[in-house]
């Protein structure tokens, strides 16, 4: 398996490429002092360089090499991949993901008054990005650092037997892992609140070729 480094995109299928990726892997998020530890904060790992497969979860790249936690040599060495989704039905995801994980954010309220939330303003990226707003910058924010292979959720199935291919491991199942359930994202929108995403998200349909 060749070296990789996955940028973990919210709700994009991230759980399921995570789950699936086979080998040593290693997965780091920031406690409030920004330090790493681990997705139940209860333990500080160490960073080891050689591991197979690292992910900084939804933490912006940049930022993990400006505190020092990695290196700009080391990034180079690593074959880079994210996953992007309609950015329609990607906040549509999110909204439903909220409604049933209150700990990372209370207060989501009705559907269109969530869409005008977002599309007001999010808080920039960091390396803190599991909770609240900030989950919900457009993609091409953490995109900052242009990775190796970027897959599509539309077409996960294909794109998967390509990443597999390009990280040189054998074809493995992908599981359905933290799914949301929720109407076609055409049925959740109204003329007014898809113009507000078109808008908000424009960099994202510009980069990925995303329409309504």
């Amino acid at each position: 398996m060749r070296q990789c480094l996955f940028i973990w995109i919210p709700r994009t299928a991230g759980t399921s490429i995570w789950t699936a990726l086979p080998g040593s892997k290693q997965e780091f998020r920031f406690d409030s002092a920004g330090t790493p530890c681990n997705h139940k904060r209860d333990y500080k790992p160490q960073f080891d360089p050689d591991v197979a497969c690292t992910t900084f979860c939804h933490s912006h790249i940049r930022q993990v090499v400006r505190r020092g936690v990695i290196s700009a040599e080391w990034l180079s060495e690593q074959l880079t991949f994210a996953f992007v989704r309609n950015p329609w039905d990607r906040l549509l995801s999110l909204y439903t993901y909220f409604q049933g994980h209150s700990s990372l954010h209370e207060g989501v309220g009705e559907f269109s008054a969530f869409v005008r939330n977002v599309c007001s303003g999010v808080d920039l990226l960091g390396v803190q990005n599991y909770r609240g707003w900030s989950m919900a910058n457009p993609q091409v924010r953490w995109l900052a650092i242009v990775p190796n292979f970027i897959g599509r959720y539309e077409r996960l199935d294909t794109d998967w037997v390509q990443l597999c291919e390009l990280l040189e491991i054998p074809l493995l199942q992908l599981p359905q892992a933290n799914k949301t359930d929720h109407l076609p994202y055409r049925e959740a929108y109204n003329a007014t609140t898809a113009a507000m995403v078109g808008e908000f998200y424009k960099d994202d349909c510009k980069a990925f070729g995303y329409e309504w």
